[in-house]
């Protein structure tokens, strides 16, 4: 019993510690020929290129969703890549809705034309009548109906 309490113990005190020295990729931008990854360490973020270090790691090769590291400290240790984790799951994703394929039109042919609703109002311009202009203005016809201008003085 005594036993199985101190290895608890002492595990509480050992987890912090690994967690700490977790190294993570939260990001990669690319733009042009510059490539920047952003990876977590030590609860910091830093913003590295290829070639930069964090700690005892090196960036060897950033890529769209991955980066390769090396460690400095140990030479012969192979390159560890780490990967861009994906924040949706299976409860947050929605599915895709299906929609009928596009079907190819013969060459020549012209779409038909699409037919407006029956329920929406359709756009009537408004216009004004010759008696109802009064003197000193006139009347201006435009595709979104007649307009009063004032005359100019002579």
């Amino acid at each position: 019993m005594k036993y199985s309490l101190l290895l608890i113990c002492l595990g509480l005190f050992v987890h912090p510690v690994l967690a700490a020295d977790t190294i993570a990729l939260q990001g990669v931008s690319t733009i042009g020929e510059k490539k920047y990854a952003f990876i977590s360490f030590q609860g910091k973020t830093f913003k590295r290129r290829e070639g930069g270090t964090i700690g005892e790691w090196q960036i060897k090769k950033i890529a769209p969703r991955t980066v390769q590291i090396k460690s400095q400290n140990k030479p012969d240790m192979p390159l560890q890549e780490l990967t861009l984790q994906s924040r949706m799951t299976e409860h947050t994703s929605k599915p895709v809705a299906k929609t009928k394929p596009a079907v190819p039109m013969p060459f020549g042919a012209k779409p038909a034309a699409k037919t407006s609703s029956a329920t929406a109002p359709k756009f009537k311009p408004r216009t004004i009548a010759d008696e109802d202009v009064p003197a000193g203005h006139h009347r201006v016809r435009t595709p979104f109906g007649d307009v009063l201008v004032k005359d100019a003085k002579k």
